[in-house]
């Protein structure tokens, strides 16, 4: 039995050298990912990572309902990235395109779109890798495609780009009684905001609401849009914009009044009399003593006339 086994264990290793018996790699189990990077110049976007349309040319070499990155969809503000996971090999083609998620008068969106093909493989160490290739509107990007079928490089930075019809400006005005620090704000796109930090320095015997009354034209001085608002930055921008800050005068309260002295009652005044007040100062003590003296010396000549008789 031992020369069985011996007989077959060199009969392996023979046909193995002269090539009839080949080696195989066992595969490492892992994940790989794939890294987009995308850019939109101009106003933010939307920006989305799907499957490819009917109409699109692709072959049937690369899977069209592959795994999708999570979210799927961004609003981009300047750069950012989705990345996408693989649990095994295999190659898978994508649509990216900008989706505006409801348009804004007077712009004009970007239709450009990429067709991202993306290679899923084994390296050399039994690792899982992935290689990515981006086509412009379905066509070859120019120095992206290596001939060669090293799919290691990675693709140029795939971007969208708003075009608007024109910018406009933001103007904050001074208003009637006060001033104001930032006057304009040139260079905004439609669907944009304004920047904000106006300062409003009131004139002397004013101060500021902290609203403004706002006003939206077009080129030709027609009003889009006007209101009044608390804050300029939650205006967006669909022409141009006057913000005109809205003033109050300062009230200032009445300063108390003096009022004039009671009259001080007069001594001889029994409580809860009130003896008003003429303005007429005669002593009455002194009448009244004269009047007395005068009604007792009448009062003794009429008594002494009586006794003595004494005619007058």
């Amino acid at each position: 039995m031992r020369k069985i086994l011996k007989y077959i264990l060199l009969s392996l290793v023979a046909l193995s050298s002269i090539g009839l018996i080949k080696p195989t790699f066992v595969m490492a189990a892992g994940e790989a990912t794939a890294t987009i990077e995308v850019k939109v110049e101009g106003p933010a976007g939307n920006v989305e990572v799907g499957y490819v349309d009917e109409s699109d040319q692709v072959s049937s070499d690369y899977k069209k309902d592959g795994p999708l990155p999570s979210p799927s969809s961004k609003s981009i503000t300047g750069s950012d990235t989705f990345t996408i996971s693989y649990p095994s090999v295999g190659n898978y083609v994508y649509k990216i395109k900008q989706n505006p998620n409801g348009y804004v008068d007077h712009v004009t969106y970007d239709e450009t779109y990429y067709l991202l093909y993306v290679m899923v493989y084994y390296d050399t160490d039994g690792s899982m890798v992935t290689a990515l290739e981006a086509q412009t509107n379905g066509k070859p990007n120019e120095g992206e495609y290596d001939p060669s079928g090293d799919f290691s490089h990675k693709p140029k930075e795939i971007c969208f780009t708003n075009v608007a019809d024109k910018t406009y400006t933001v103007i904050y005005e001074d208003g009637e009684h006060g001033k104001s620090s930032n006057p304009s704000e040139s260079g905004k796109y439609i669907g944009e905001y304004p920047k904000g930090g106006n300062v409003v320095t009131p004139n002397d015997g004013y101060k500021f609401t902290g609203t403004y009354k706002y006003r939206i034209v077009d080129d030709a001085g027609k009003v889009i849009e006007e209101g009044t608002t608390d804050d300029p930055t939650s205006i967006m921008v669909k022409g141009h914009i006057v913000f005109t800050p809205l003033y109050e005068p300062v009230v200032v309260p009445p300063s108390p009044t003096a009022t004039p002295n009671p009259p001080k009652p007069s001594p001889t005044a029994k409580p809860g009399i009130i003896i008003p007040f003429t303005g007429d100062d005669t002593n009455l003590m002194l009448y009244g003593g004269l009047f007395g003296i005068s009604f007792i010396v009448i009062l003794i000549v009429l008594i002494y006339q009586r006794k003595e008789k004494i005619p007058f």
